[in-house]
Parts: C-alpha cells; sequence; structure tokens
C-alpha cells in the first residue's frame, strides 16, 4: 500500500469525522441529513423550507427564517462512551516501574482516546537527554505495511508528515520502520487538471546513510539499537473503531429525532389549536384569518369549540424511539446509563451497580493491555493500573479506617482490603499520605498485622 492508496481507504477518511463527533461537533456532522428530514417533517404543515432555513415565524407580517444548522440538536453519545473510557482506564492509581508519573498517564489516556476513535494508533519512542519520550501518531499520520506472504500481519510502519504545502503540490516526509531499520525519504504529489500524478524527489538527511532504492531514488536510513514503534490496535486486532457505521447511523438518527422533537420544531409543525370551520374567514383572494374579536375566537352558536392539539403523545414515542437508539449503541460499546454517571437507579445495590458495569470493566481492560505491552515494549516500563470500577484509593483507605474504627475489622483485615497484607510498612506509609485526622485504632506503627487481634 502506498501513501495515496491509504488516503482513500475508508479508516483515513472516517477519522476526520470521528475525531469532530468525539469533540462534541455532530450537529455539523449531520447537518445535511438533518435537513432532509425536517423538510419531509414539515410538509403539508404549513410551513415554508427553503435551501437550509425554515419558516419559523412572523416579524411584521413578513417572515422570519432561521438556519437549519442553527436548530440542530446534537448528541454527545459516543464522545461521552470515549470519554468514559478514558476516565474508567486511568481512576485511582496507574504506577509505572512502581512510580506514579504524570506525563505517562496522559500518554496513555491519549492513547486510550485514539484507539477508540481511529482504530489504531502508534506510539514512537524518543530519547533525549537520557529521558525517554513517548510520540503518538494517530490513525491518518500512519499506516501499516502487511507482510506479502502472512496477511494481516503487520511488517512495517510509515509515518507520514506534510512538510509543505502549494497551489498544486503536497510534500510529504516518509519514515518507514521495519525492525531496527529506518528509512526516510520524501514524496511530493503534484495534481493536474487531468488527474494526480505522483512524483518522488531526492532526500538529503545530514548524518544518515545514502541510499538508491530499485526505481533509482535516493533515500537515506539509518540502523537503531532495537525498534522504536509499536502498535496499538483497538479490540485485539481487529483495528475496527468504536465508531463504526451501525454506530454512526445510530448517532445520527438519535440527533435527526432529538432536532423533530424539540420545541422549537414543534411549534412550526404543530399547531397549538384545532379550530371550527366557522370560526376561519377567507378574503377575495382566498387568504384564510381567524374570526376574532379582542382576541376571542367567535363562533357561532352551537358551533364547535376550538381544541388544543396535545404532543405528549408523539414526545413519548419519540423519547422510546431514541431510548432504543442509545440501547443499541449501549449495547455495541459494553456501557449503560450507570457507567456515564447518569442513571436515576438509586434502589441498586452497590453489588448490583458492579455486575452491571463488568463488561465495561471488560473492555478499559482489553484496552489499556493494549496500551501497557506497546509501552513496555517500547521502553520496559511496566505498568499497573487500579480496578477500572474500583473506589478511588483515598476512599478505600478511609473506610477501612472507619472500618477499624467501629471494631468491624482488624488492621490485617484492612491492609488486605486496601492493597497487599505482606507489604504492611508501605500499606501504612501509603495511608497516613492519604488519610487525615486520628489514625488510632488503624495505623500503630509498633504492631504488626500478625500481633493485631480481631475486634
Amino acid at each position: 500500500m502506498t501513501l495515496f492508496e491509504y488516503m482513500k481507504t475508508p479508516k483515513y477518511k472516517n477519522y476526520i469525522r470521528n475525531r469532530e463527533i468525539f469533540e462534541e461537533r455532530s450537529a455539523g456532522i449531520f447537518r445535511a441529513t438533518v435537513n432532509s428530514r425536517i423538510k419531509l417533517e414539515l410538509m403539508g404543515s404549513g410551513a415554508i423550507v427553503q435551501n437550509d432555513t425554515v419558516f419559523s415565524g412572523f416579524n411584521g407580517g413578513k417572515g422570519n427564517y432561521s438556519s437549519i444548522s442553527d436548530l440542530i440538536v446534537p448528541s454527545n453519545l459516543l464522545s461521552s462512551i470515549t470519554s468514559t473510557y478514558i476516565s474508567y482506564a486511568t481512576n485511582g492509581r496507574v504506577l509505572f516501574n512502581e512510580k506514579e508519573n504524570e506525563y505517562m498517564l496522559q500518554k496513555v489516556k491519549t492513547a486510550i482516546k485514539e484507539q477508540s476513535i481511529g482504530g489504531s494508533c502508534l506510539l514512537k519512542l524518543v530519547e533525549k537527554n537520557g529521558q525517554p519520550y513517548i510520540n503518538i501518531f494517530n490513525a491518518i499520520s500512519y499506516y501499516a505495511v502487511e507482510d506479502e506472504d502472512i496477511q494481516d500481519i503487520r511488517s512495517a510502519y510509515v509515518i507520514f508528515n506534510l512538510v509543505e504545502e502549494t497551489d498544486n503540490t503536497e510534500t510529504y516526509l516518509l519514515e518507514r520502520h521495519e525492525g531496527k531499520l529506518v528509512t526516510y525519504k520524501y514524496l511530493k504529489r503534484v495534481t493536474e487538471k487531468d488527474g494526480v500524478t505522483v512524483a518522488y524527489i531526492d532526500c538529503k538527511i545530514d548524518g544518515l546513510e545514502q541510499k538508491e532504492d530499485e526505481k533509482g531514488v535516493w533515500f537515506s536510513y539509518e540502523k537503531l539499537e532495537k525498534p522504536v514503534v509499536a502498535e496499538i490496535t483497538n479490540l485485539v486486532f481487529s483495528g475496527e473503531s468504536d465508531y463504526t457505521d451501525d454506530n454512526i447511523a445510530l448517532l445520527r438518527e438519535i440527533v435527526v429525532t432529538n432536532t423533530i422533537n424539540s420545541q422549537t420544531f414543534d411549534k412550526i409543525s404543530n399547531p397549538l389549536l384545532a379550530l371550527p370551520e366557522e370560526s376561519i374567514e377567507y378574503d377575495e383572494n382566498g387568504n384564510a384569518r381567524v374570526n376574532l374579536s379582542d382576541r376571542t375566537i367567535i363562533i357561532r352558536e352551537g358551533g364547535s369549540k376550538p381544541e388544543q392539539i396535545s404532543l405528549e403523545s408523539r414526545i413519548e414515542q419519540s423519547d422510546q424511539h431514541r431510548t432504543n437508539l442509545e440501547g443499541q449503541i449501549f449495547s455495541s460499546l459494553a456501557v449503560n446509563t450507570i457507567a456515564l454517571g447518569v442513571s436515576g437507579e438509586g434502589s441498586l445495590s452497590g453489588i448490583a451497580i458492579e455486575r452491571m458495569l463488568s463488561n465495561t470493566s471488560s473492555r478499559v481492560e482489553e484496552k489499556r493491555k493494549n496500551v501497557a505491552k506497546a509501552l513496555f515494549d517500547l521502553t520496559g516500563v511496566k505498568i499497573s493500573f487500579s480496578d477500572p470500577i474500583g473506589d478511588n484509593y483515598k476512599e478505600e483507605v478511609t473506610t477501612a479506617k472507619t472500618a477499624v474504627d467501629g471494631g468491624f475489622m482488624s488492621i490485617k483485615q484492612a491492609c488486605a482490603e486496601i492493597g497487599n497484607e505482606d507489604d504492611y510498612e508501605q500499606i501504612i506509609k501509603e495511608a497516613k499520605a492519604q488519610v487525615t485526622g486520628n489514625y488510632e485504632g488503624f495505623i500503630d506503627d509498633k504492631k504488626t498485622p500478625e500481633e493485631e487481634d480481631v475486634k
């Protein structure tokens, strides 16, 4: 696969869409679909739709038009789910070689995000002044070169950066990693009226060896002590984004449903009153108006009375439809409203909630394993995480202290609850750092777990 072949793949084209949805710009993404559906919704209602505007009221006897784009009610469901994955993956303690490292923690967050919205990402190790740094390339900044003999086995990775752009040319710097060998080459694309012409130009990089390939094109290369790139693919080896075509279609329908069911369009497409025919008068041009006297509708004796139209049934149907759509996305991505923290189910026990979150926990664990393996392959750094659905460590320590103070738990049991009971001194040290207040009955430096009797 070449660079320009990769730029034509669905993965490359969908990434920009997915990123905009993650950044909560679904209104713009689905504008064309909402526009067409609104026109269908308002047909026969007396509302006027022209291009991307809709008639929304009177202003001094003149029509007042509003942009449909301004009236779209977006949905941030997919972005909320991705944010939930990031939050669960990095909650509590994240240790690197048994030490907390804020820089690496931010890299874990970025990697979780990129594998979710793009399906994969590439990590590159860079050392500066003896310190390791990680560069993360998203799905539209690199592509994998599959082994010709074994399909789906990635034998090399090509990282590309746009370094110069003019009216009709784009120049990219390609960096191909294959094991310990890195190859550098410039690639220029020249766009002409009759199509696209691809041309290669020489690459001159100081300090690197030069070589000529089979096409007679010069490139530079260097040999490394060990490979410095590692790929993270979402959901084992599938490389499939969480923003699948099915989930995008469901989100699009949610946005359409939200918009059509909004107060703005209810006012346009649903008259508030059903008027009797005798209350409507027509002029010589056939224009209708309501017969009013001092803002009171005039009806003949014995005539039908105006009736207010109820929108409750329609709103209920739309709400149920939206709930069904959201449920399909939840099922696909192993989450629920409790995982998002928006459930009003206050009667559920802690065990019931934990069971409901088990699928989400498994999904997060899988994403974290992918990140941890890639970082370990590059840096040798061992990563350990807290339980994705566990309490914050400070809360765990505080809860254990309360149990000891109340006589329900021994210090040994408390240490076992919040960590490894064999590492008593470390637990005591962390407990002192985490809990403020009275330590009596919980932390006694003179006692060991074996000496503490159960109260």
